[in-house]
């Protein structure tokens, strides 16, 4: 059974694999849904083919990566950054107008809690350290069912 730190270091791998839309594939292309695909896949977690829609926009202006992530992911009770878990999955607004529309990896580096996501045509999987930005964007976290709890 995979652990949490199992996920952001097969997330870790990932780093550097450009940005495309609808991308899948490690180091050739990915987007945050395709990361959250590629990185359970790997590690023989359950992704549903559901969960990598076709017909969602780069930047989705409905609830849709909300559903999915209700449909596919383990809801947890944690609500802050501060309080999730290396290996969880953060999901988070890009808009203000507060629909959950991106993923991301929650890491530790040295010590320090970071994020690993697919974020901007152009560029690559990241994985930074989390600004007020991020912390202000935060839906809600989720874990990849399957995965051991510790």
């Amino acid at each position: 059974m995979p652990t949490r730190s199992d996920i952001y270091n097969e997330a870790r791998r990932w780093v550097g694999t450009p940005y495309h839309h609808h991308g899948r594939a490690h180091s050739q292309s990915c987007d945050c849904i395709g990361l959250l695909i590629g990185v359970g896949r790997v590690l023989g977690l359950t992704v549903p083919p559901e969960m990598a829609l076709p017909d969602y926009s780069s930047l989705p202006h409905d609830d849709l990566s909300e559903r999915m992530a209700a449909r596919f992911l383990v809801p947890s009770k944690i609500k802050t950054i501060d309080q999730a878990l290396p290996g969880q999955i953060g999901l988070f607004s890009i808009s203000q107008r507060g629909v959950g529309q991106h993923f991301a990896i929650f890491a530790l580096h040295k010590g320090r809690k970071t994020m690993i996501h697919a974020y901007m045509r152009g560029r690559t999987v990241i994985e930074a350290g989390i600004s007020d930005h991020w912390r202000s964007r935060l839906i809600s976290v989720y874990d990849y069912p399957g995965v051991a709890n510790v």
